[in-house]
């Protein structure tokens, strides 16, 4: 079972269902208001959207069922199973028919979804105040906390001036993944909403924790007025945190104190030998190396004795020392 792509871009939070373990976890339940909700160990969910499959298990149907019995919320987009474990059969007509069918759409399924869930998050652009539909949404929540994780889904244009609506009271933190670093969020509080706007790099991601209080040691990051675009000239000295990296991948060859043969990929290099030699490819179909040095009787190492010849070129040699890294070298 699945919802596509995060309600296409509606920011709706959603999981993939995995039926062998809702036969064993999943139940039909109700919240604290009385409404039906389906839980699966500790999560509960109010929806559930059946969409793209050809079988589905009799496990699932019976589970479903009793979720629509108890006032539950199914919908069927696009083609049902015609297929239970497998075998053709009419019981998920049955189920279909006590639930919502409707055409794989957008804007049906969309609204359908918002009907019953609440919509926690909110994402859209300042200048047209659409909703951004590249940004991506995941909520969570523990006993103490509300976690959004924000992904834009773009990978090669950046999302400036974001307003980001988060249903919630408190103070949000923002969490840095890759620094390990904490900061408050400077937001306006409106109608029981939290509001800030901010920035997407292509790729970027942020993660906010909503909290019951503001941490006053942490340092406060202030809401963005103004914006400044303008063009910078290089070149600009800059120094790396980690050592560089040359990859060797272009490497001239010879085999068995034959002649050089002209440099290539060092995949290439590799599918000439083996043509050389007369062994298989690499691939998916090949006995793995450990497996025929092992086990194959015909299997007889080593095949030849081979040289590489790696060049490249440095502008400015480093002062520093310079390592080779290479795998297995106690077979050079």
């Amino acid at each position: 079972m699945k919802i596509p792509f995060d309600g296409f871009g509606a920011q709706l939070d959603f999981d993939y269902g995995d039926e062998e373990m809702m036969s064993r976890l999943c139940q039909v339940a109700s919240d604290a208001d009385g409404r039906p909700i389906l839980q699966l160990g500790e999560a509960t969910y109010r929806t559930v959207v059946i969409s793209g499959m050809v079988t589905i298990r009799s496990t699932t149907i019976t589970i479903l069922n009793q979720f629509v019995q108890a006032g539950g919320k199914v919908i069927f987009t696009g083609e049902p199973p015609t297929y239970v474990d497998a075998l053709p059969s009419g019981q998920v007509e049955i189920l279909a028919d006590v639930s919502i069918q409707l055409p794989f759409a957008k804007d049906a399924l969309v609204a359908a979804c918002l009907s019953t869930i609440e919509h926690d998050v909110q994402v859209e652009d300042v200048a047209s105040g659409g909703r951004n539909e590249d940004i991506y949404c995941q909520v969570r929540r523990d006993e103490s906390s509300t976690y959004v994780v924000l992904l834009n889904t773009n990978r090669t244009d950046w999302h400036r001036n974001v307003a980001i609506e988060i249903q919630a009271e408190g103070a949000i933190e923002e969490w840095f993944c890759v620094t390990g670093e904490r900061h408050s969020v400077d937001t306006v509080e409106r109608a029981g909403k939290l509001h800030f706007v901010v920035d997407f790099p292509p790729s970027g991601e942020h993660v906010y924790v909503i909290v019951a209080n503001r941490d006053e040691n942490l340092q406060l990051d202030q809401a963005k007025s103004d914006l400044i675009v303008a063009e910078l000239t290089g070149p600009f000295a800059y120094k790396l945190q980690e050592p560089n990296i040359c990859v060797l991948d272009m490497a001239a060859y010879r085999l068995n104190e034959g002649e050089w043969q002209a440099e290539r990929e060092i995949l290439k290099t590799d599918q000439a030998l083996r043509d050389e030699l007369g062994i298989p490819y690499r691939g998916g179909e090949m006995v793995q190396p450990w497996y025929a040095e092992k086990y194959l009787e015909n299997h007889t190492l080593p095949l030849g004795k081979l040289q590489l010849s790696f060049s490249f070129l440095v502008n400015v040699v480093p002062e520093g020392p310079i390592h080779l890294i290479m795998e297995r070298p106690e077979r050079f």
